[in-house]
Order: C-alpha cells, then structure tokens, then sequence
C-alpha cells in the first residue's frame, strides 16, 4: 500500500498518539466504520488535559474537496460543544492539531 495514502497516514498518526499517551495526559480513540457505527464521526476522537477534540484524515489532494454532508454535521455538533476539530492529510497537520490542543488546555 502507497505510504502517501490515507492508510499510511492513519497507521503514523496512530503511533504517534500512542506514544504521545504514554508521555502526557492524552487519551485517543480511533473510529472503525461497520453498520454499527454512527456515520460521519472524525477518524480520531481524543481528550487533552480537557480538551475534547476530534480528527479527520484525508488523502492528499481530497482536503480542498471538503468533508461529505454527514461529516460536516457531526463536525459541527463537536464544534458547538466548543471541541476542537481538525482535517488532516500530513502529519505535519495532525501535530498542528494537537499543537491547537495543547494550546486551548493552556488556556482554560
């Protein structure tokens, strides 16, 4: 599988939020689809020293297309809860997001 995929993408930020739970107070799930599963919800949900937020991953290039209709509801429920929320298709933007984490914990 191409490393530059979504896949390789979420394998890399998932040992990244693993191995930055062992060193801070960060908890983080990853979201599996099944018929089971509530449609739209971010591929990461995680909470920071208090902070809930909720991440998004996307292939390179499909971020300019935005998120599909469902995933703008539930995005937008999570941003009315006053979560943070952010899309992803590097890590750079997924350590970008937990940057935005850490900040907002700072500040409460």
């Amino acid at each position: 599988m191409k490393e530059n995929g979504s896949h390789g993408l979420r394998a890399k930020t998932t040992a990244w939020f693993t191995a930055v739970a062992r060193a801070e107070p960060f908890w983080w799930y990853k979201v599996v689809g099944s018929p089971y599963a509530r449609p739209g919800v971010p591929d990461f949900v995680c909470c920071y020293r208090g902070v809930f937020g909720a991440l998004e991953l996307k292939r390179p290039g499909e971020k300019e297309s935005g998120l599909r209709p469902r995933q703008e509801f539930e995005v937008g429920a999570i941003q009315r809860a006053h979560g943070i929320v952010g899309v992803a298709e590097t890590m750079d933007e997924v350590r970008a997001f937990l940057d935005r984490l850490r900040a907002h914990a700072e500040g409460i």
